[in-house]
């Protein structure tokens, strides 16, 4: 009976000259615990191709290096263990081991219980890298989830990842057939992009900027903001005349976010007084507070009525933060004009 064995290709020289020398294992089995001193991983080589490297693509999920394909002999009548990865797994003959994993295909794995000489290898063999299953063989069961907890920063998967949790939301939104189906996909996004943090084009979003609903273009000037600025600055400034307040916010929130304070208050100089204001708020929050205070004090130039009064509002909290520094006080006791009684 043939089978293989998935190793490193850097092992490939000493394969050929020593066999597989398996590895220590503890193995559940139908009967109960059996430690193995020399156990080798393998698969039956069958007629299905995708069932007999299927290990390929998580094995090699936790390092770069190219995997290679062994081909050795046991004899027939040899027992093997099979079974399901993390399952008990039952002794059979090794010749019954190709019927029941043809059987049994999603994440079947033989384990051989000794050491395979070099005589016993018939080939190695370079193969493609781009079979087989990630996580769990059922793609129906796959965790998906790109949050910081499923998806820790520094994760090898996480931009590949990330790409598919985009696509599969921004197809969701096209295929959509009423606007709270857009919404609810719109809203998938946010973490995925965050997660990006700018390595994804924004092309599939911007028709949905353009939506007749003004709640859909508030939640893609939401999402806007998570991308580069080169990417996305021209349609901010379009939803920044936006006949819905609620739109002109969030794209002054998302500029912000993209092009800084600085260039925002630039941006915004013949805006709507109403984005200004929403623009001013926003200083609050700005954690360079020298920053903060010269646009504070550039805008507060021709500043009147609710413009005015939200500079003094903010100038007033930002005395309040101890972290402030002196001579930034020094300007936003003059922004926040008299003491209110």
């Amino acid at each position: 009976m043939r089978f293989l064995h998935l190793a490193p290709a850097s092992r490939e020289r000493a394969i050929k000259r020593a066999g597989l020398s398996g590895s220590k294992v503890t193995l559940t089995t139908t009967h109960g615990t059996t430690s193995l001193s020399r156990a080798i991983f393998a698969m039956p080589i069958i007629a299905d191709f995708w069932t007999t490297h299927q290990w390929l693509r998580e094995l090699r999920r936790g390092h770069d290096e190219r995997l290679i394909a062994v081909c050795f002999r046991v004899d027939d009548d040899e027992t093997v263990h099979v079974g399901r990865y993390n399952e008990p797994h039952q002794p059979m003959r090794a010749r019954a081991s190709a019927r029941w994993i043809a059987q049994h295909p999603a994440g079947a794995e033989v384990v051989v219980a000794h050491r395979i000489e070099s005589r016993d290898i018939l080939r190695i063999r370079q193969i493609t890298q781009l079979v087989g299953w990630t996580s769990v063989p059922e793609g129906e069961k796959k965790w998906n989830c790109v949050c910081h907890a499923c998806l820790p920063r520094g994760s090898r998967d996480l931009m590949r990842r990330v790409r598919a949790a985009f696509a599969d939301a921004t197809l969701a939104a096209a295929q959509a057939r009423s606007e709270e189906q857009i919404l609810e996909a719109l809203g998938r996004l946010e973490i995925p992009l965050e997660r990006a943090r700018g390595r994804i084009a924004p092309s599939k979003l911007l028709v949905h900027a353009r939506s007749p609903n003004p709640k859909v273009r508030r939640s893609a000037a939401q999402i806007l903001g998570h991308f580069k600025r080169a990417q996305v600055e021209k349609v901010l400034l379009r939803l920044l005349e936006d006949d819905h307040p609620e739109v002109q916010c969030e794209a002054v929130e998302a500029l912000t976010r993209v092009a800084g304070v600085a260039r925002t208050a630039a941006l915004l100089d013949d805006s709507y007084e109403g984005a200004v204001v929403t623009f001013v708020e926003l200083l609050e929050f700005e954690p360079d507070s020298a920053k903060a205070v010269k646009v504070l004090e550039t805008v507060s130039r021709n500043a009147t009525g609710p413009l005015q009064r939200a500079v003094e509002t903010v100038a007033r909290s930002l005395l309040a933060d101890p972290q402030v520094g002196a001579p930034e006080q020094r300007h936003l006791r003059a922004l926040a004009g008299p003491p209110s009684r």
